[in-house]
């Protein structure tokens, strides 16, 4: 089977008693109820002989089962309704932030990596997360999320090898720089794509299996910075379409992330790089296109779009003019705003100037209620 093959509630890997536990301190919203908090692992598989899945990078060198299928599990974890039938039927899913739930933030609660108190929660959302990134790094919090892919190899079974590009920025007039090692093997990031396609698919099915069978009508995503910059990856390459030709995500919420891909789609791919004004230059984040209208590259020749499938700033082309707009896109600018959380008052951190105190969460969520509405 290709998707999701099953979902294993608080699995050994993360114990955590009981599975399905009181969230939000138990309290009562409106005539929603309670909420309660689903957490544990997805198991899935894809087929790598399947044009849904043709356009992952080194998906034919991926380790196979017995049956020819390519095996990955990730981490989920989900906050619902206790009585589904109060809650609003849909999903507000959140692609995480290198393993990190930032819902707490958008919605002024608290919990951080573990959501336990609500304030927010009155629009009656199923909230959803999983795993897209191997490479997270182990802090020993649980609460991160990640994703289990399989190593990718030569044919012959030997290990690839190839040139990496490594970007590195001395900050002191002198350092000391030790020598590293690398892996030589290459883990299948690309994989991540087809997993949240086949994850947010399978919650939308009447499935015996699903938690949410038979509750939800529509799912909307909510990202911000790397994870915007996945979710245009995502789109642009195809993956919001089943395998049943069916739509994944009704509606994209991207805060933070331009014109910008997200560097997962090649061999060796380094998910933590973020180009900057010093830093991690020319890695495959700020490539085209840019927009989600269909533009020439003077450079390249080509001609593409981020919705050519269905930064540089997402409404300017590369000729520095501004494109025709799509009716099922809207752009929204925040003066004054800051990339991470707002500065205290009267505070300059490491700037010269005072730095920004405008919060623009309040504006976002009336922004994504009516983005679904």
């Amino acid at each position: 089977m290709n998707g999701i093959t099953r979902i294993v509630m608080n699995s050994f890997d993360h114990p955590i008693t009981p599975s399905e536990r009181p969230a939000v301190d138990g309290n009562f919203f409106n005539n929603i109820g309670a909420y309660k908090k689903l957490r544990g692992i997805v198991y899935g598989q894809l087929d790598p002989t399947s044009v849904h899945n043709s356009i992952i990078t080194d998906l034919y060198l991926a380790l196979c089962n017995r049956n020819g299928m390519i095996e990955y599990l990730m981490d989920f974890y989900s906050l619902k309704p206790i009585n589904q039938s109060r809650g609003n039927h849909k999903i507000f899913f959140e692609v995480n932030n290198r393993g990190q739930k930032l819902f707490n933030k958008f919605a002024q609660v608290l919990g951080g990596n573990k959501p336990t108190t609500a304030n927010d929660v009155k629009q009656a959302y199923t909230i959803v997360w999983s795993g897209w990134n191997p490479s997270i790094t182990s802090t020993g919090d649980p609460n991160l999320l990640r994703i289990y892919l399989p190593i990718a190899k030569n044919i012959d079974s030997t290990s690839i090898t190839d040139p990496v590009y490594q970007y590195i920025v001395f900050d002191n007039p002198t350092s000391t720089s030790y020598m590293n090692s690398y892996d030589t093997n290459s883990i299948d990031t690309r994989t991540g794509f087809a997993a949240t396609r086949y994850f947010v698919s399978f919650l939308r099915s009447k499935r015996y299996d699903n938690p949410l069978a038979e509750d939800i009508t529509r799912v909307i995503s909510w990202n911000l910075s790397q994870p915007a910059r996945y979710m245009n990856d995502f789109l642009w390459l195809g993956f919001n379409q089943d395998t049943q030709e069916k739509q994944v995500f009704d509606g994209i919420f991207n805060w933070i992330g331009a014109g910008n891909g997200i560097g997962l789609n090649y061999r060796f791919a380094q998910l933590k790089r973020t180009e900057c004004n010093r830093q991690n230059h020319l890695y495959p984040e700020a490539t085209f296109p840019f927009t989600y209208t269909i533009l020439h590259d003077p450079l390249t020749g080509k001609i593409d779009g981020r919705n050519a499938r269905s930064g540089s700033l997402m409404h300017s082309n590369l000729r520095d003019n501004d494109p025709s707009d799509l009716s099922s896109v809207r752009y929204y600018l925040i003066s004054g705003t800051r990339h991470s959380d707002p500065s205290q008052p009267n505070t300059r951190e490491i700037c010269q100037q005072f730095g920004r105190t405008i919060d623009p969460n309040p504006i976002l969520r009336a922004l994504f209620v009516a983005l679904d509405q």
